[in-house]
């Protein structure tokens, strides 16, 4: 059972980096309750996955260590979406995009070696047909539950950094091949 004000202090712990309470290890004490409080904090704020809730606090002596490893996840992904935004990215078969678009690089490579593009030209395909890639990897990650929550979340802040506010409310990834490219192969 997790009491309110152990839990209003592990969040507080959690996610403020200036409180000196981590400098030492929690008394034995308090410590099951503690470990129970910023458990729940840590997965309420959606950086501990339920899956691997058990490997934090186990022991008393890793209690510091533990709490450094929960507040650098919290401040590498505390401007993330949250979670349930990866709903907005569903009408995508993510795995079927990433294979054509590996198709299509592999087709750009073996023209490149076989002399038939020049390199500026394959250069350009390249790094748009590269990122395209990595946008919808990104995408199928963060809609993945394999992903621990952590993961997840820092793939929807990529997303949402590199997407337009409107396609982002949309749920829109750019299109699988650049409209240059579609007009070069007519």
């Amino acid at each position: 059972m997790v009491l309110v004000p152990e839990l209003v202090l592990a969040f507080a712990i959690l996610s403020n980096p200036d409180i000196k309470a981590v400098e030492s290890p929690c008394p034995e004490n308090r410590f099951l309750i503690m470990s129970l409080s910023l458990r729940k904090a840590a997965k309420d704020l959606e950086i501990l996955d339920a899956r691997n809730a058990t490997w934090y606090f186990n022991n008393p002596n890793d209690y510091v260590l533990d709490i450094q490893l929960l507040r650098e996840k919290w401040f590498k992904i505390k401007d993330a979406p949250r979670l349930w935004e990866s709903q907005r990215f569903t009408g995508y078969n993510y795995d079927n995009a990433v294979d054509f678009l590996d198709a299509v690089i592999w087709r750009y490579q073996k023209l490149h070696y076989l002399r038939l593009i020049d390199n500026s030209d394959y250069e350009r395909v390249m790094e748009d047909l590269g990122y395209r890639r990595l946008m919808y990897r990104t995408a199928r990650d963060a809609a993945s539950t394999y992903y621990a929550i952590a993961e997840r979340r820092e793939a929807l802040l990529w997303l949402k950094n590199e997407l337009t506010p409107e396609q982002w409310s949309r749920g829109e990834l750019l299109p699988l091949l650049p409209e240059w490219l579609i007009h070069e192969s007519k």
